[in-house]
């Protein structure tokens, strides 16, 4: 899991860098397989719906609050 997070960071910051990187490149920099850097776009993708999935219902939860303390 580690291993697999420092990939994961490494692919980020490569891509914080250069917008239009491909999948070989960022593979060939980090010295790992295209279809390797295939799953850990996989990885992220899911990370960040679940994030963004958590801080919508976050904030609609807030909005309810927010409307029923001023009622």
């Amino acid at each position: 899991e580690k291993t697999s997070e420092k990939t994961s960071e490494k692919i980020l910051k490569i891509i914080a860098e250069d917008k239009n990187v491909t999948t070989a490149e960022i593979a060939q920099i980090i010295g790992i397989s295209s279809r390797a850097v295939e799953k850990q776009f996989s990885k992220l993708t899911s990370f960040l719906h679940s994030f963004f999935a958590q801080a919508l219902r976050n904030m609609s939860i807030i909005k309810k609050v927010r409307h029923i303390s001023s009622i």
